[in-house]
């Protein structure tokens, strides 16, 4: 240390900056303030809740202090894509945020523990990682701050790990007031407010004290905190739920009662906390008198078992223990859960649309009805039967949670339908800016649903040709899904990017959002599962002519199994045929299929897609018509499949034109190609086809990829340009400092490359030069 302070006695001014200032020897913390006090700028670093030498306590006291905060989600995302050199998939982002608690120190050293364990993965060039345990560097940390506290206040720390928080008086009545106050020294134990709920101060505190504590000593000490809390009902009001209670018993195996299990299961059940809903359910199951338990809890205890993932559990016991007879209540309860298990548990659309229909026609009270009403046109919706859905909602109107439910199935029935006005009107609303203010007070099933309602409007955005408002609104769904926590959110509002960005043309951030939804880990028992998330992928991977890629979507896309999610069963069949092609197969059945199925469900919106993708893959196309009030892009992409159908050449470019305005860059190049392909003479679709095909340079299929010119020069640039304004030859020689010959030569190079006839047509081709020059990113790890 006094060498490297020894150019301080020099004239020269030295910022003398000290890392982990807490642990400085007693004589060296008294040169560094020495040195402060001199007039050296000083910064000194140390870790919060550490005891301090009292020279660097004494600077703390008469310098400038700042606490750094924990590090919010976006820039612990920066951080982890420096590291890894890749942005990390949004569900691995959440989970390093919950697990480092935002502290910089812990999260760079679960990432680096991931990389050393190989558990980060590049799928589709989105890293997904696991942070499993605590990384040895951290864990020695933390025993070394255990270790130095003594056992009644370790005591203190072991009950509040194990038991996930604990309140203060529980903790002074068990382990006394001195030892609650030697574990608050330690700066591992924190209070929420002076008589509210004492925690460890990180989770990876909490875990590294947990896991050091006995099965005896846990079960002792859990058992003692039940007890506690047990004692006078009171003591439970505010502070200890009965779900906190419950799982303290469980842990503990200390016999609860019926009413504590009852309402804990309720809660599990409303808050998705499916593991312990199950545990609950199976405690239930132990007790002689479950069977004496009332409808309500017996269909709870049928629910923990379908979201367990065990539908046919779930489906014998609501046989066995809930009656189908019974008051309004009763049967639209009972029709709910086995409409749920059969759609999302079993994949059987029918079974789930059968379920409530029959309970429906039952029952009276309006509100059941209602909410039944709402479940089977969710299961006609996702089951392929958009017309049904818009039938059902007629002339209804709902507000709040529900208002959204009806909105997120009503705004997809009318896109598919082909009345994209219409849903854009609807979506107009949920996409309001005052209704989509991410609330923090707004309940997490009104959140949810809301949410639904957002990436609805998102795809009906996207199908009329407003991409940025789709991309707004999808930003928004997917922030308060992950908020939430909620997986299957997330991926339907990733869906609709990834949309979004195939549209536009950018293959490479359509893949990412389509990456996340085929790649997403919860259960496919509700969203759009991985089935659709592959097929965009397998589209964007064979538009960008990458055959390995497309190959291994190709083959896993025909071994998912669709289930009852009949919906968007085209877009499958039109990514298959593109694959199909990528692949030597024959893409056409695939395109047959497609049409098949919107001749099957009345999905007239989405008739223009399968032809385009046809044109795509130079197949015959066939005219489409489309209702009243159609979305300014459907009516842009019915209009240029008819002039396709036909070969009429003005129709084609008129159309290709109208596509180019709506942001439909990819559909636009592919109308202007295939409309050449059948007018070759036409020098404006010629020019038109070139200059759209440059504006999708990650689009690479056979058709588009025909119309590819080499790039010009910066000299061929120059002199073309100049030409294009208007100078004669000579003037542009005189004016480029080079001789008319090679102007003229420079001039014939140029107008091969970029198609043209002449100099009339360089103001137009040399636009599109310009707008060309952008580098083509790659989309895909090879």
């Amino acid at each position: 240390m006094v060498d490297q302070l020894t150019p301080l006695r020099s004239s020269e001014r030295v910022l003398l900056v000290v890392d982990d200032a807490h642990w400085l020897d007693r004589r060296s913390a008294a040169a560094i303030r020495l040195a402060a006090g001199r007039g050296a700028p000083t910064l000194l670093a140390c870790r919060r809740g550490e005891p301090l030498p009292p020279d660097v306590a004494a600077l703390a006291r008469t310098g400038t202090s700042v606490e750094l905060g924990r590090l919010p989600a976006d820039a612990l995302g920066a951080l982890a894509r420096a590291m890894l050199e890749r942005t990390l998939h949004p569900t691995s982002l959440a989970e390093l945020a919950e697990r480092s608690a935002g502290n910089p120190l812990f999260a760079r050293e679960l990432l680096v523990a991931a990389q050393r364990s190989d558990l980060v993965h590049a799928i589709d060039g989105v890293a997904r990682a696991s942070f499993e345990g605590v990384p040895a560097s951290l864990r020695m940390l933390i025993e070394e701050r255990v270790a130095a506290v003594d056992e009644p206040a370790r005591g203190v720390l072991e009950l509040a790990a194990i038991s996930q928080g604990v309140p203060l008086d529980a903790a002074i009545e068990l382990h006394g007031t001195p030892a609650v106050e030697a574990a608050e020294a330690s700066g591992m134990l924190a209070a929420d407010g002076p008589a509210a709920e004492v925690h460890l101060d990180h989770p990876l505190f909490a875990e590294v004290v947990a896991a050091e504590v006995g099965a005896a000593r846990r079960r002792r000490l859990l058992g003692e905190l039940v007890r506690w809390a047990s004692e006078r009902a009171d003591r439970r009001s505010g502070r200890i739920d009965s779900r906190q209670l419950a799982r303290w018993g469980l842990d503990a195996g200390v016999p609860l009662p019926t009413e504590l299990l009852a309402g804990a299961l309720r809660s599990s059940i409303a808050q998705r906390d499916d593991a312990l809903a199950l545990r609950l359910a199976q405690a239930l199951d132990a007790i002689d008198e479950v069977r004496d338990l009332d409808a309500e809890m017996q269909l709870l205890r049928v629910r923990a078992w379908h979201f367990a993932g065990r539908p046919d559990v779930a489906l014998a016991l609501l046989a066995d223990l809930v009656p189908e007879d019974g008051d309004d209540a009763l049967v639209g309860a009972r029709a709910a859960v086995e409409g749920e298990i059969r759609f999302w548990g079993l994949g059987d659309a029918e079974g789930g649309r059968s379920a409530v229909s029959t309970a429906q026609a039952r029952i009276d009270d309006p509100g059941w009805w209602m909410s039944l009403e709402v479940a089977r046109l969710t299961y006609a919706l996702l089951g392929g039967a958009p017309g049904e859905v818009v039938d059902g909602l007629a002339g209804i109107a709902a507000d709040g949670p529900l208002g959204y439910t009806v909105a997120s199935v009503r705004v997809p029935a009318l896109v598919l339908l082909g009345s994209g006005a219409e849903a854009v009107a609807d979506a107009a609303v949920v996409a309001a800016p005052a209704a989509t203010a991410d609330r923090d007070d707004e309940p997490d099933e009104a959140a949810s649903e809301r949410t639904m309602a957002e990436a609805a409007a998102a795809f009906a955005l996207t199908e009329a040709g407003d991409l940025v408002g789709a991309e707004v609104i999808g930003a928004i769904a997917l922030r308060r899904g992950t908020r939430l926590g909620a997986e299957p959110l997330q991926s339907w509002a990733a869906l609709m990017l990834g949309r979004a960005a195939l549209t536009r043309g950018d293959l490479t951030a359509a893949n990412e959002w389509f990456s996340q939804v085929a790649n997403a880990r919860w259960e496919d028992q509700q969203g759009p599962g991985t089935r659709w998330g592959v097929a965009g992928q397998l589209l964007a991977a064979s538009l960008a002519d990458d055959r390995p890629a497309a190959e291994a979507r190709y083959r896993t896309l025909q071994e998912l199994d669709p289930g009852g999610r009949l919906m968007m069963e085209s877009e499958v069949s039109i990514a298959l045929a593109h694959g199909a092609a990528v692949c030597g197969d024959d893409p056409q059945p695939w395109l047959d299929r497609a049409r098949l199925h919107v001749a099957r469900t009345g999905s007239v919106g989405l008739a223009p897609a399968v032809e385009l993708a046809a044109a795509t893959l130079d197949r015959p196309v066939e005219p489409v018509a489309v209702s009243d009030g159609p979305s300014p892009l459907l009516a842009a992409r019915a209009a240029a499949a008819s002039a396709l159908a036909t070969g009429e050449a003005r129709s084609s470019l008129a159309a290709a034109e109208a596509l180019e305005a709506l942001g439909a860059r990819v559909d636009a190049a592919v109308v202007a190609a295939a409309g050449l392909r059948r007018a070759p003479a036409s020098r404006a679709l010629a020019l038109t086809a070139v200059r759209l095909r440059r504006s999708v340079p990650e689009v690479v299929v056979p058709l588009l990829a025909s119309l590819d010119r080499p790039e010009l020069t910066p000299r061929e640039h120059q002199i073309a340009r100049l030409t294009a304004e208007g100078l004669t030859t000579a003037q542009v020689a005189r004016a480029a400092g080079c001789s008319i010959r090679t102007v003229e030569n420079h001039l014939h190079r140029a107008y091969g490359k970029l198609g043209i006839a002449g100099r009339a047509d360089l103001p137009d081709a040399l636009g599109t030069a310009r707008r060309s020059r952008r580098a083509s990113v790659p989309m895909l790890d090879r």
